[in-house]
């Protein structure tokens, strides 16, 4: 086109300096004449030289990112370029993204690049697509941008993300095709997020140590003193509960400091004007979902996890870990109207403040009281995905409510070659995550069928909120009612006791990982692997080629076609790297998640006994040495034991183990001793009660019942009843502290005490 038009403008100039020739003028008026119109066609020439090269290649966008530690007195513990959150990338459809990421930490790290379509070479997952960049190491990420929307970035090493690696990444290019995106003259992003003064590491070992940590930490332990006090339809709650052999539900697992936004409690975008934002809104929280609302009244969405949908009004948005929304805000000239961010577990908020002038706030919503949601929950009414619905008409976005901006493509129209179920399955006690009840490192890679639409439901069988994140891929979300135009996205929040079912079109040949986007779920196992059977035969660019469209169109738009076409080599390089990986992917799950061991211990001082226990578990195994020795004398003899015992989890409600105990007795200058081999099973029963059977080589059959209740918010009560060995026993608790507590203890084996406890 640029040389088409170069011609006719040369022809021209020739045709205007035979024109002028024919004019009477002097000589040194035709000289000038004649000169302008060659200057012109030389001008034009050039440019058209200059313009060619550009015109036949994409922008490269470089960026250089640099991961460093802060000092003390910084918030946060870690950031990239010394900023939280870490700069915004910014590209344009067909652009190439190149990306330097320097490692000045002390410990490896890798950025994931959270809801790109890319190489899976280029994803940023540890062990999975790469390996991690070591201690003052870098490396480069280049790919073509095949989208445009609002996504974000963040490390996918450790806790990095909690402690500070994570920022936005705003692309644009396609908006021309949805010219409502385009309507506002502002556009900002911002990124929400969840903070604590202790880094991600002691805050996963806190979770581990006690999984009511925090619960006593933010006053939302749940208690049968509650649920007396909300009347008979709350007991029969808990009651129905305990039945189905849940716990306490608690709607965040962390209890944090602070809640930022972009990095501040309450940051202020400036003088807007009147007229509109397009906010683009990251949840880059490790634990916290964040319900948004505005000031000013409604919020329009347009955007859902960087891709357009039809716009929707809404008066309250909640946005889980992971996902991204773009919304159109009204301003005012004048007024300061505060967007505010807050915890869906209600201990805390941010907000952010669109415009300057007079303060218009948001009036504040009260807490949740876990007591009836666990009603809604069992009933099935939990139809918003993080929260109730409460029957206010237009309250609360549904993912029902979503409609994309495209429609299915014929690859997306037939009916689904495979059907799949993912259990979602955990538990508080010992901080246990997974899909199927097997944690990441032990599970076996979820295979791909190049080209095949999988239809995969989430069953979530827990009493939390999971928002599940498919790398490389988007997915359609079902049941949604909008036939053709159900939603398109990469996170999806599955309620507790509730099911989402989405279809995923296989074409994007790799190695990818699907989990939680709860930090501490996943870090705790809730994860899988994701691989692709080897193609069909033919080269691997023909390979490639062969695939269908990415799902809803999503290449069809006229600036992604261009950027998919620019993929080129890019395409051919991750088919053939995946057919000639040296790891196979079911040995890099176990490199990616690396075991890790957590160390819980327990001292128990008190008149008549003093305990000690220690614990060292990792995601499916238990190790633990507790030692007792009695202070009073019973039937004239004093009790002292040693237990070393290693207990494995076999499911959800099952954990088999062996030992080995030293039991003695002591009585005045005369000591004995029994050494005994222990084996034995423990299972869940139903009202949460714990039934272990034993076998003791030295005293036989040993059947145990036990079980733990909390009365109030500090008290709480165990017992335990035995057959065939004098273990019975019954503690209250008084809790001053996640820590300590008081103690009142009786036992069989012991009598009547009083003491301390502290949790170390």
């Amino acid at each position: 086109m640029v040389c088409l038009i170069t011609v006719f403008l040369v022809q021209g100039a020739m045709l205007a300096r035979r024109w002028l020739s024919g004019f009477p003028m002097s000589k040194g008026v035709a000289r000038w004449c004649r000169c302008a119109c060659l200057n012109r066609v030389t001008a034009v020439v050039l440019l058209c030289l200059a313009i060619l090269p550009v015109a036949g290649h994409a922008a490269v966008v470089d960026y250089e990112l640099v991961a460093m530690r802060r000092d003390g007195g910084a918030p946060h513990h870690l950031a990239i370029n010394d900023q939280v959150p870490a700069p915004t990338l910014t590209a344009q459809v067909g652009d190439q993204l190149r990306i330097r990421v320097v490692n000045r930490l002390d410990e490896p790290v890798l950025l994931h690049w959270h809801g790109l379509l890319l190489p899976y070479d280029q994803d940023g997952v540890p062990g999975i697509s790469s390996p991690p960049i070591a201690p003052g190491a870098s490396r480069e990420f280049h790919f073509a941008v095949r989208q445009s929307g609002t996504y974000w970035y963040h490390s996918h090493v450790l806790f990095q993300e909690q402690d500070g690696l994570y920022g936005a990444i705003v692309l644009r290019g396609a908006e021309q095709d949805f010219p409502e995106l385009n309507s506002c003259a502002e556009d900002r992003a911002v990124v929400l997020s969840d903070w604590d003064r202790t880094a991600g590491f002691s805050i996963m070992r806190r979770l581990k140590q006690d999984g009511d940590w925090f619960a006593r930490k933010k006053g939302t332990t749940q208690h049968w003193l509650g649920a007396l006090v909300r009347g008979s339809a709350a007991v029969e709650n808990r009651l129905q509960m305990s039945l189905m052999r849940m716990g306490s539900m608690d709607v965040s697992d962390v209890g944090y400091d602070r809640f930022w936004a972009n990095g501040e409690p309450r940051p202020a975008l400036g003088d807007l004007g009147s007229g509109c934002v397009r906010l683009r809104l990251v949840n880059a929280a490790a634990s916290t979902i964040f319900d948004i609302d505005y000031a000013a009244g409604s919020l329009q969405i347009v955007a859902a996890d960087g891709l357009p949908v039809e716009p929707l009004t809404r008066q309250r948005l909640r946005i889980g870990m992971g996902e991204t929304y773009d919304l159109l805000l009204p301003t005012v000239a004048g007024e300061a109207r505060e967007l505010r961010a807050t915890a869906n577990d209600g201990s805390g908020w941010s907000s952010v403040l669109l415009g300057a002038g007079q303060l218009r706030s948001v009036l504040a919503r009260p807490p949740p009281d876990p007591y009836t949601a666990h009603a809604a929950h069992r009933a099935g009414t939990h139809a918003a995905h993080g929260g109730v619905d409460t029957g206010t008409a237009g309250e609360l976005l549904h993912y029902r409510q979503l409609r994309a901006r495209t429609a299915r493509t014929a690859a997306e129209r037939r009916p689904p070659d495979r059907s799949i179920d993912i259990q979602l399955s955990g538990s508080m006690d010992g901080y246990n995550w997974s899909f199927d009840g097997v944690p990441f490192r032990e599970s076996e890679p979820l295979e791909f069928v190049p080209g095949e639409l999988l239809r995969i439901t989430l069953i979530n069988q827990t009493m939390m909120e999971h928002p599940i994140h498919l790398h490389g891929h988007f997915f359609r979300v079902l049941h949604g009612g909008q036939g053709e135009y159900d939603p398109l996205k990469h996170t999806l929040v599955v309620a507790p006791l509730q099911r989402q079912t989405i279809e995923v079109l296989a074409v994007e040949p790799g190695r990818w990982i699907m989990h939680c986007h709860n930090l501490y779920h996943m870090m705790a196992g809730m994860g899988r692997a994701v691989g692709y059977r080897p193609p069909p035969l033919g080269t691997a660019q023909q390979r490639v080629a062969a695939l269908p469209p990415t799902p809803g169109g999503v290449d069809q738009l006229p600036a992604v076609r261009r950027a998919r076409a620019a993929l080129g080599d890019n395409l051919e390089r991750r088919t053939i790297a995946l057919e000639q990986a040296d790891q196979p992917l079911a040995s890099a799950v176990k490199h990616h998640h690396r075991r890790h061991f957590w160390w819980r211990s327990e001292g128990t001082l008190l008149s008549n006994v003093v305990a000690v226990e220690g614990q060292l578990r990792d995601d499916r195994n238990q190790w633990q040495l507790s030692v007792e020795h009695g202070l009073t004398e019973r039937e004239g003899r004093r009790h002292r034991e040693l237990e070393l015992a290693y207990q494995r989890r076999l499911g959800r409600y099952a954990a088999a183990h062996v030992g080995y105990q030293v039991e003695g007795a002591q009585s005045g200058q005369h000591s004995e001793a029994a050494h005994s081999v222990l084996i034995g099973g423990t299972y869940t029963l139903p009202l949460l009660a714990e039934l272990e059977l034993e076998w003791n080589s030295s005293e036989g059959v040993i059947a145990r019942l036990s079980n733990s209740h909390q009365l109030s918010d500090q008290l709480s009560f165990q017992w335990q009843l035995a057959v065939g060995d004098d273990d019975d026993a019954a503690e209250l608790h008084y809790h001053f502290s996640q820590r300590f507590s008081a103690v009142l203890h009786y036992s069989r084996r012991y009598g009547v005490g009083a003491g301390i406890a502290l949790l170390l």
